[in-house]
């Protein structure tokens, strides 16, 4: 069956992304500062030079990995709200791997440190996927406990079994060096984008794929779509709940590990307190109408802001610590419109003509 393109499938988030940048427009004037001056620094902060783009890719792609893994489950009918979880587990099995896996030849040992975080994130989703067809566990109440075993979890393996020998501080070894992402695209000394940029539009492209083309995808959204009916239909609601469960852990693991063996030496205690892209991937998965090719430019632009958040600081457009505030302000506002896009599904066809009655249609990957 031919799917057609649907206008407000563009339009909705580009409204509210739109009344997003007003919101903080308003919030700007009220501190007393230009908006327009603070505007333009964020948008040379993000796409303004070759190092800005490099540092917008780089905060993109684990955001992007997180976004699919929001949006696998949300096509199946789930709620993952456990992104931060499977990230730590995805570090920790995928560090491992970088430590002591050095008898792996060349880039096989990156690439089998990329399968073992997919691996560890995906086990962490399936737990919850696995309680919720078992138990009855409701998925968002699980993932968000499971957020909280795994930081426990990482601050005490990086606390003794993990840490470096000889050493008091809480952090591993270094990774091996061939464990590390090759470098891409160096456009300056401080900047260096890695493979994890690859690495995620390879999984939005496989996501795509999985969805739109693959009889497993077909199951995934009649099960998110009615479970009822894809259980009269001779499908196993339970397998196919736990399958999206595994996928979204998968990739929510991989965010993490491309950017700690992209950007990072070794396992830290500090880190795991303070990560926050899963939560992230939830505004990426519904700014990008859990497709994967929205999931992309959702991506794409929440590392825009977070890149351009640096350039308003750089050039004092405001004072210091609020530039990275307002976007996350502006993020929350994203995400709080997208969520009522009721409101806009209405602006929407006023801006687009008269719609008449129509069917609700499916979103494509």
């Amino acid at each position: 069956m031919r799917r057609h393109f649907d206008p407000e499938a563009l339009l909705v988030p580009l409204l509210a992304v739109l009344a997003a940048m007003l919101v903080g427009a308003l919030l700007i004037y009220g501190i007393g500062y230009d908006a327009i001056y603070a505007y333009t620094s964020l948008i040379e902060g993000a796409v303004g030079s070759p190092s800005a783009i490099g540092s917008t890719l780089l905060r993109a792609t684990p955001i992007i990995l997180t976004g699919l893994s929001v949006t696998i489950a949300l096509r199946a009918g789930l709620f993952n709200i456990g992104g931060t979880g499977q990230v730590i587990l995805g570090m920790l099995l995928g560090g491992i791997v970088a430590i002591h896996a050095n008898f792996l030849p060349g880039p096989s040992h990156w690439i089998f440190a990329l399968v073992a975080a997919a691996i560890g994130g995906g086990i962490w989703g399936a737990i919850a996927g696995f309680l919720k067809v078992a138990r009855g566990a409701n998925e968002v109440v699980v993932t968000i406990m499971l957020n909280y075993i795994a930081i426990r979890l990482g601050e005490f393996l990086l606390g003794g079994p993990l840490k470096e020998a000889g050493s008091d501080n809480p952090a591993s070894a270094e990774f091996a060096a061939n464990a590390k992402l090759p470098i891409l695209w160096r456009p300056d000394n401080f900047t260096e984008v890695h493979a994890g940029v690859l690495v995620a539009l390879l999984v939005a492209g496989a996501t795509w794929f999985l969805i739109a083309r693959t009889s497993l995808g077909y199951q995934i959204r009649a099960v998110g779509l009615q479970p009822d009916a894809a259980e009269y239909g001779g499908m196993s609601v339970a397998k196919v709940t736990v399958i999206a469960m595994f996928l979204a852990g998968a990739f929510a693991g991989l965010g993490g590990a491309v950017s700690q063996l992209g950007e990072l030496e070794r396992l830290q205690k500090s880190e795991f307190g303070v990560i926050n892209i899963g939560f992230t991937g939830i505004a990426v998965a519904l700014l990008g109408r859990s497709t994967a090719i929205g999931c992309v430019f959702a991506g794409l632009l929440l590392g825009g802001l977070d890149s351009g958040a640096v350039g308003i600081q750089n050039d004092n457009a405001l004072p210091s610590g609020v530039a990275t505030k307002l976007i996350g302000v502006i993020q929350g506002v994203i995400v709080l419109f997208v969520g009522a896009d009721i409101i806009f599904r209405r602006l929407s066809g006023r801006v687009m003509g008269v719609f008449g009655p129509r069917a609700a249609k499916e979103p494509v990957a």
